[in-house]
């Protein structure tokens, strides 16, 4: 059984995919404004207490730095941030204990080697990603595990209150929009249907494209095939498939086919050959056909509108083509060198 919280950290250890989850509306108090990825930088998640010996391994620490910061001056303009996720399967009751641990460690063994001096530290803002499907009914705010004894003491204790976000749970009006990754690759979490997850799927392979972060989109399909899919989609074999495309492509076919229910009828009357056939003529014009779509759209968004010659040239080729003119749309800067990149292809 894949680990899940492994998927997801894997593919939240891009900071394209940190910046987008900033921007989702999810992490409400953050106000600044995200506009580059070169300002996140992840540090270690393992640290070590040194005078008992104990190690703790949170799962992701970035540190937001101000793009415009002087690195030579000491001002409120300047402080980074500490962005602290963890993810999380099932609820865990005793969560803001952990988090307010790492916190703590990270500040102490930054301290030592010389990285911070109070009263200097940042501020940090700590997030639990919990993707389990019951809802989390345990505390989650550190305030929620203190004995209710001695009230007058509940000022001097300490406070934790990260940000919740469970995926399974959130109500439609809570979700990033669409235009959002993270609102994409939560709504394919969330999914029931094989429909639904490739229609999800195929958005965000688009929003990818799109936002032409390379290893952004090598992360995403490696989650696809190594995590999500196997746990929820095991009766589909997707082992021969190597990219989003690739895994679409086989999930519409297996859609297709559950959608003819006289197959077996055609056997019996001795037409089942002449029936699959024409299934298999129907699944192949049906992936050119989305294949072309997302082609033409990824121009566009690109380029510009495409002059009905290039239109022409491009909508009689196979499959094979198709998927290599995908690629090359990511590689060229102009309409102009994608035509002379065909011709010199052939």
């Amino acid at each position: 059984m894949p680990n899940q919280d492994a998927g997801f950290k894997l593919i939240f250890s891009n900071p394209a995919l940190v910046r987008e989850l900033l921007s989702s509306g999810l992490c409400v108090p953050w106000k600044e404004k995200i506009s580059e990825v070169a300002s996140f930088e992840k540090v270690s998640g393992s640290l070590v207490y040194e005078r008992f010996l104990l190690r703790r391994d949170n799962d992701l620490i970035w540190m937001y730095d101000p793009p415009n910061a002087d690195p030579g001056t000491i001002s409120a303009a300047n402080q980074i941030a500490i962005v602290l996720v963890e993810f999380q399967s099932s609820p865990d009751p005793i969560m803001p204990v952990r988090m307010a641990s790492y916190l703590s460690l990270l500040y102490e063994q930054a301290y030592r080697e010389g990285k911070w001096i109070a009263p200097n530290l940042p501020k940090a803002l700590p997030v639990i990603l919990y993707h389990g499907l019951p809802r989390w009914k345990t505390a989650w705010q550190l305030s929620e595990l203190w004995s209710s004894a001695y009230p007058e003491l509940d000022p001097l204790q300490l406070q934790l209150r990260p940000i919740l976000i469970d995926i399974h749970h959130l109500d439609e009006t809570e979700l990033p929009p669409e235009n959002n990754l993270i609102g994409l690759l939560f709504r394919i979490e969330r999914s029931q249907k094989i429909e639904e997850t490739i229609r999800w799927v195929r958005k965000t392979n688009e929003k990818l494209l799109e936002m032409r972060e390379a290893s952004l989109h090598a992360s995403i399909t490696q989650w696809l095939l190594q995590y999500y899919l196997p746990t929820r989609m095991p009766e589909l074999d997707f082992e021969n498939c190597k990219t989003i495309q690739e895994i679409i492509m086989t999930s519409e076919e297996l859609t297709i086919d559950l959608t003819i229910p006289l197959k077996e009828k055609a056997f019996r009357m001795g037409i089942e050959q002449g029936i699959e056939k024409g299934i298999e003529k129907g699944i192949e014009k049906g992936i050119e056909k989305g294949m072309f779509s997302a082609l033409v759209t990824l121009l566009e968004r690109r380029f510009g509108s495409l002059s009905p010659g290039l239109l022409g040239r491009l909508e009689p080729v196979d499959v094979q083509t198709l998927n290599r003119l995908l690629g090359l749309s990511l590689e060229v800067e102009s309409l102009e060198e994608l035509e002379k990149r065909m011709k010199e292809e052939g």
